[in-house]
């Protein structure tokens, strides 16, 4: 009887279809190219959404979930919790929050207005995009550089002065067998046999 159990159960197990994603991650998930950048300057095109027709500068991008944070447009309220250790108290800050990508397109920069971009190549090679409004070429932003965030030393961090030292010399190397001899012992004395065993 018992088998019988385990074997529906297996079945049951072996049967279950896996969990499909959400519609909108599948479509998130089969996008290869973006035409927005973060630094880029967009517009909202839906006519739906409560900012239509204000533009802003790209903050980050969600490529994962189809979705951008532009500066200044769909504002919420954020928590902030209250900190003990500094005495703040618990508050709530105004920021951007995230929009569909669909929902903004890229600002021409003759005309000021929303408009499509198709890719073509300069003559020199480099790839751009280029506005279907006015033919304009769209540059990338420029990327602001990483700054590595530098921290106070702690008791557990490496010293400068033991980073530079040399701990290993491979001509002075000890056979396999010493190195075992000197980690547990070797000799009548005790320590370990040379089949593991203790003396």
């Amino acid at each position: 009887m018992s088998g019988q159990i385990a074997r529906i159960k297996l079945t049951q197990t072996l049967m279950q279809t896996r969990k499909k994603l959400k519609p909108q991650l599948a479509e998130a998930a089969k996008k290869k190219k973006w035409n927005i950048y973060r630094g880029d300057t967009v517009q909202v095109i839906s006519r739906r959404h409560p900012e239509y027709g204000k533009q802003g500068k790209v903050l980050a991008l969600f490529r994962d979930i189809d979705r951008v944070v532009v500066d200044g447009v769909n504002l919420g309220e954020r928590k902030i919790p209250a900190n003990e250790e500094t005495g703040t108290p618990e508050s709530r800050q105004t920021v951007p929050l995230s929009m569909h990508y669909s929902n903004v397109n890229l600002v021409d920069p003759v005309t000021g207005l929303p408009t499509r971009v198709h890719r073509s190549f300069l003559p020199d090679g480099t790839k751009v995009r280029i506005s279907k409004r006015s033919g304009a070429v769209i540059p990338r932003p420029d990327r602001e550089p990483y700054t590595k965030t530098s921290r106070d030393p702690t008791e557990s961090d490496t010293l400068e002065g033991d980073v530079w030292e040399v701990t290993y010399d491979k001509n002075a190397e000890i056979p396999p067998w010493e190195r075992y001899e000197q980690m547990y012992g070797g000799g009548d004395e005790g320590g370990v046999s040379e089949f593991g065993i203790q003396k």
